[in-house]
């Protein structure tokens, strides 16, 4: 594994959100249009995108065809009760999500954050995302999908991390845990390392979970 730079994914590959996603999914669907989303269906029509996607393909299964103005008042309400839910639900961090950071700071490999999730909300909330721990205070070290002007599956996400990172895609190390992700880090060029979820071949490296990577890293870099 031949890695000049490393571009992590955040949400589900970093630290555990899923919860509190799923959390803030079903209860907007509930309280709004009565419906009961299973983590089946979270799983399947929102893990990996933005809630304006996941809202899209749910206006579908439920009317069979995209709705973007009421994906866009669902999504209203999610930006409207998640302070709240926020505040009930709070992630951690993954086993191992630190000894990879330090890791890449001891060898001095450039890495940046790269998610699908809105740079504001992310400021905003910064020790509730784990940003002291993972960048410090230094937000140039994260690429939101506003920044790259396209979300994952896109893979301009991890296109823009090489530019920043000064590499080519081919030499950048990216770390996912969902299809979307895999699908962006591949499409970019980059290798593609996936972490916690089972395989869809795409990957050229998948691990159980973090440790097992960073153990791979330090056997293969020396």
């Amino acid at each position: 594994m031949k890695i000049k730079a490393v571009a992590l994914d955040l949400d589900g590959t970093l630290i555990n959100t899923e919860p509190y996603y799923f959390q803030l999914m079903s209860t907007v669907l509930k309280q709004e249009l009565g419906y009961e989303l299973t983590q089946e269906e979270y799983d399947k029509y929102f893990l990996g995108l933005t809630t304006l996607a996941g809202m899209e393909n749910m206006t579908e299964v439920l009317h069979g065809s995209r709705d973007e103005g009421q994906a866009l008042k669902l999504l209203g309400k999610v930006r409207e009760i998640a302070p709240k839910i926020s505040q009930r639900i709070s992630p951690v961090l993954f086993d191992g999500a630190m000894e990879l950071v330090s890791f890449l700071r001891e060898r001095r490999i450039p890495f940046l954050l790269v998610t699908n999730a809105r740079r504001a909300v992310i400021e905003s909330r910064p020790q509730w995302y784990k940003m002291p721990e993972l960048v410090g205070n230094d937000f140039s070290k994260l690429i939101t999908f506003e920044d790259a002007k396209a979300a994952k599956p896109d893979p301009a996400p991890y296109i823009e991390a090489a530019k920043r990172l000064g590499v080519k895609p081919e030499e950048m190390l990216v770390v996912e845990d969902t299809d979307q992700g895999v699908e962006a880090g591949h499409q970019a060029g980059a290798i593609v390392a996936r972490v916690h979820t089972e395989s869809n071949g795409q990957e050229n490296h998948h691990f159980t979970n973090l440790k097992q990577l960073v153990g791979h890293l330090r056997s293969e870099l020396g």
